[in-house]
Formats: structure tokens, C-alpha cells, sequence
């Protein structure tokens, strides 16, 4: 009985240990635009996506943010925006929202994961843009 108790708390304080020393599995770029920006912006990042319709602004179509610029991509602006850092005096009502603060709040705590997760997803759209 006694070995049946230590082998249990042994067990337990290898797998807290196990937990602890493992990083969290991040996405990648593309899934989490999928999952957090294409049910607005669409898959392709025209600003087609299902929830567009219910918005009172119009998502941008993201393939086009260079072409706009005069052929550089916007990456601060960019980023800022996803942050949520960014105020945009021509969008009235932000109906995006702050992924930079949900990042956040996903990251066990390490504000570096939520700085990542924005340039990584930043330079995600820069790749959608059009040639």
C-alpha cells in the first residue's frame, strides 16, 4: 500500500514537472488567421468573410494593403492594428478587436508569446499580398 502511495505521488510530481517544462504549441500564422480574422476579412483576405455582412464598415481587403501604399506594405500599421495599439481616425467604431490583448491573455503570462503571435500573423498578411 505504501509503495502504491508513493509511486502515485511520484507519478503526479513527474507529470506537474512534464506540464511545467513543456512550451504550449503555438499556431502557425495561417491558422490562426483562420481562426480569428477570416470570418470577417475571408479565407482569401478580400474582407468577404461570413460576419462581413453584419459589420457597419467593411472589412479591407487585405491583399491590397501594399498596392494602396505605393507598393510598401504598412507593417506598422498593420501590426498595430491587430495589437490594437493603433487608433485610425477614419474608423469611427473599432469593430476589430484587440488580438493583441487576446494574445495576451492566452499566453501563460509571457507577453513575448502575444508580441510573436502579432508579427507572425503581420507577416502572414504581408504574404497575401497581391503581386
Amino acid at each position: 500500500m505504501k509503495r502504491i502511495i508513493l509511486f502515485s505521488i511520484l507519478a503526479a510530481a513527474a507529470l506537474a514537472a512534464v506540464r511545467k517544462a513543456a512550451p504550449a504549441i503555438q499556431p502557425t500564422a495561417r491558422e490562426t488567421f483562420a481562426h480569428s480574422c477570416a470570418s470577417c476579412h475571408g479565407r482569401d483576405g478580400r474582407g468577404g468573410g461570413p460576419s462581413a455582412a453584419a459589420l457597419a464598415n467593411r472589412p479591407p481587403d487585405l491583399t491590397t494593403l501594399s498596392l494602396r501604399n505605393n507598393g510598401n506594405f504598412p507593417y506598422a500599421r498593420v501590426s498595430g492594428t491587430i495589437a490594437g495599439d493603433t487608433t485610425r481616425a477614419d474608423i469611427v467604431q473599432r469593430e476589430m478587436p484587440c488580438f493583441g490583448l487576446i494574445f495576451r491573455d492566452n499566453a501563460d503570462g509571457n507577453p513575448g508569446t502575444a508580441q510573436a503571435r502579432v508579427a507572425d500573423l503581420t507577416e502572414y498578411i504581408r504574404s497575401l499580398q497581391a503581386k
